[in-house]
């Protein structure tokens, strides 16, 4: 069988920080994608084949809604976090519906399976 290609990465990383510039406000200042909160993580949820705007979303989760208005974060500290278990805990899931919107519960559990390697 033939090799496949060989991936032009600073390529690809440049493609995907033209996108993320599209998208997203915050990271319009940025002039690499090693810039990110967390790129290696970002750089793992690509390879698993979340889209740039995906992996973007599941590495900068916490700062984008610190940044977006949410009148509940006073509660955070004072509820315990879920036992970890196999899917999604229902913290999780109400966090994915807000940044995903509207995204189906199905496929919002695909995407934390997919990022999280476990299914």
């Amino acid at each position: 069988l033939p090799l496949p290609p060989p991936v032009d990465y600073e390529q690809m990383a440049a493609d995907d920080l033209a996108t993320l510039k599209e998208k997203f406000h915050i990271c319009r200042s940025y002039s690499h994608i090693s810039q990110l909160q967390n790129p290696l993580r970002y750089a793992e949820l690509r390879d698993l084949g979340l889209s740039p705007e995906e992996a973007f979303l599941a590495t900068n989760h916490e700062r984008l809604l610190s940044r977006a208005y949410d009148n509940r974060s006073h509660l955070r500290s004072a509820v315990p976090k879920e036992a970890g278990g196999v899917g999604m805990s229902a913290s999780e899931l109400r966090q994915a519906r807000e940044l995903f919107g509207n995204a189906s519960d199905a496929y919002l559990t695909s995407l934390y399976r997919r990022a999280t390697g476990r299914g």
